[in-house]
């Protein structure tokens, strides 16, 4: 089995499916041959990604959904990125394709961490939530689903 060309997403999502199998087989757990393990994670990466892209500005389809659940209880297990102290994993490609397909509870994050996921600064999300671009949260801070929407689809 050939794997096939992969994207940006795609080839992150491999490197990070490798590291979690990286750290399995360290227990002892043996899944093949190098090469057809590694073939089986490009294959996987590449589907993973497709679902994820499925999704359109105006509705998350259920595969996308699923997939964007299923592949960050992979990734970070115990915690999301940013309670990881890795905020910024947001904005790579693969964080992009998930945050606009996640769904779920709405938290509040702080302005210091919003500033890290976005790559902007506090005073800048201050603004954005001045002016209603990013949601303020009851509990203060602003909205945790808000600052995933704004990173999930490239602004005009």
């Amino acid at each position: 089995m050939v794997a096939p060309k992969l994207t940006p997403p795609a080839k992150q999502c491999r490197d990070e499916l490798n590291r979690v199998v990286r750290s399995l087989s360290t227990l002892g757990l043996k899944l093949g041959t190098k090469t057809e393990l590694n073939n089986q994670i490009e294959t996987l990466a590449a589907d993973l990604v497709g679902r994820l892209s499925e999704t359109t500005q105006d509705a998350v389809t259920p595969r996308a959904a699923k997939a964007a659940e299923d592949l960050m209880n992979v990734l970070w297990p115990n915690a999301s990125p940013e309670d990881c102290g890795q905020p910024d994993w947001w904005m790579s490609s693969l964080g992009r394709l998930c945050a606009r397909n996640l769904r779920g509870e709405d938290r509040s994050v702080s302005h210091a961490t919003a500033a890290a996921m976005l790559g902007i600064t506090r005073g800048t999300v201050g603004t954005l939530s001045t002016r209603g671009r990013l949601a303020k949260h009851e509990d203060g801070g602003v909205s945790r689903a808000s600052v995933l929407s704004r990173l999930g689809w490239p602004r005009a």
